[in-house]
């Protein structure tokens, strides 16, 4: 995902922020009419999806890696283009999705049970495409998205409306093809991932995985934006066989390693979970795509986080 650090975004200060889809602008109080008009900014800013070709980049050992083709979603509002999602970041929702599934928590339930999983944030559907695999590979389940972009949404070429098509259509396909009866459901949530969160709590629904990968609000919840409402998260988490996982990495994060969480994002998770497991995912970002690198050298290692034993 990327940031600016000179441009405004309605008048709204970008420095230092992580744009990152699905979300509003960073903001500097929590003023409500403040936070409705960023949410609506955001909602209603137009979204492309580029293509660039593959290149080559030396990293601070001095090390040259390759990159291959990829593609990198952008927001634009207000005369200013943001960086939103990066294809070179697919290692990292990949494996997230993989070390989700393959814990024994999920691992260790009846095959039989129908597990729900929820995102929040669509970005280029790499994650959710993950999702649907496993889900296939178990017979049955239910994915949900959140997503606030409406062209991220709608749009015909590469908007999640498009993609569940895409994967209803491959899933009836193998169906028809293999005489195995799939029961996956896709579910499409519109709107601010924390009000949808709520209203999912107050719903009183329930999910196996949770994978969060959200904007932050203001400056001050860089790192923190997908767990600062980790009390409600944890609500609509199941007890015994639930799995949370997030984005953890941010611009400036002091252990660029990859390997390790923020005091801050532990403060905020331990008090929820009994066991926080840390990894690392290799990344090779692209040329240009300027989140993923730190004082000109590219990040090559992001944090993945699979948190259980809610407490």
């Amino acid at each position: 995902m990327g940031y600016s650090s000179e441009n405004t975004l309605g008048g709204i200060p970008l420095a230092e922020s992580k744009f990152r889809l699905n979300k509003e602008s960073a903001i500097d109080n929590t003023d409500t009419k403040d936070l409705t008009s960023s949410i609506e900014l955001w909602k209603n800013a137009s979204a492309k999806v580029i293509g660039y070709p593959g290149g080559r980049i030396t990293d601070r050992d001095g090390n040259t890696y390759r990159y291959g083709d990829g593609k990198r979603l952008l927001i634009e509002a207000d005369n200013t283009t943001m960086q939103v999602m990066d294809t070179c970041e697919a290692p990292w929702a990949v494996e997230t999705v993989d070390q989700a599934f393959a814990t024994k928590t999920i691992k260790g339930m009846n095959p039989k049970h129908k597990l729900r999983v929820l995102e929040r944030g669509a970005g280029l559907n790499i994650a959710g495409t993950k999702v649907i695999d496993h889900l296939m590979q178990r017979g049955s389940g239910e994915y949900h998205v959140i997503e606030l972009n409406q062209d991220v949404l709608q749009n015909e070429e590469f908007g999640v409306y498009a993609w569940k098509d895409i994967m209803m259509r491959s899933i009836k396909d193998k169906s028809e093809r293999s005489g195995i009866k799939y029961d996956i459901d896709i579910v499409i949530h519109e709107g601010d991932a924390r009000e949808v969160t709520q209203r999912l709590e107050n719903e009183k629904k329930k999910f196996n995985i949770i994978i969060s990968d959200t904007f932050p609000l203001e400056k001050t919840e860089t790192g923190v934006n997908d767990i600062e409402d980790i009390a409600t998260l944890t609500k609509i988490l199941y007890s015994k066989e639930g799995v949370f996982t997030f984005f953890a990495y941010y611009p400036g994060m002091e252990d660029i390693s990859g390997s390790h969480l923020s005091a801050e994002q532990l403060a905020l998770l331990r008090p929820h979970f009994s066991n926080i497991a840390v990894s690392e995912a290799p990344v090779k970002p692209a040329r240009g795509y300027d989140y993923l690198f730190n004082n000109g050298f590219p990040i090559k290692n992001l944090p993945v986080v699979i948190c259980e034993g809610k407490k």
